[in-house]
């Protein structure tokens, strides 16, 4: 299946991240922070997909009707990554825009990577706190951790189309 016609089928569509160790992407309820869950069944782990007109882009819209944006702050002091929070700009920009990639587009896993307008991926983070259920992009440094920044999507609901 071509990525257009992917983008088409969830443009509306209630949807869930879910990382390749089972962690959902769900919005904090401060209204503003973005975390890794186990429990995919809250209602913060259900997003929703808009299409960005014109472009081969989509933006992620939470329950509480921000959007998740790629933000310059750094995740932690001194560290590579960049926070993702929900926001609600005046003006829809570049930052809450993401491109779906797959190697195989909707295939039997569903695995796909969400890249900023500035080539960095959404990316999971684990271990130790300060990095615990952390979310922030930036770009993979080895081949080894480029599966981190997979996601899982499930499609809870299809869009009104």
């Amino acid at each position: 299946m071509q990525l257009a016609l992917a983008m088409e089928i969830i443009t509306g569509a209630k949807i869930r991240l879910r990382t390749r160790k089972n962690k959902y992407l769900t919005a904090g309820s401060d209204k503003e922070s973005v975390r890794l869950e186990r429990d995919g069944s809250a209602k913060q782990a259900v997003w929703t997909v808009e299409f960005v007109d014109g472009k081969s882009s989509i933006r992620i819209k939470s329950i509480y009707g921000k959007y998740l944006t790629a933000t310059n702050e750094p995740l932690i002091p001194k560290a590579k990554g960049h926070k993702v929070l929900q926001t609600l700009p005046e003006r829809l920009n570049s930052s809450t825009e993401w491109e779906m990639e797959s190697d195989d587009t909707f295939g039997k896993d569903k695995l796909l990577r969400f890249k900023t307008h500035y080539g960095q991926y959404l990316r999971p983070y684990g271990g130790l706190p300060p990095f615990r259920n952390k979310v922030g992009h930036d770009v993979p440094c080895r081949t080894q951790t480029e599966d981190k920044i997979q996601w899982e999507l499930e499609i809870l609901e299809t869009g009104d189309r």
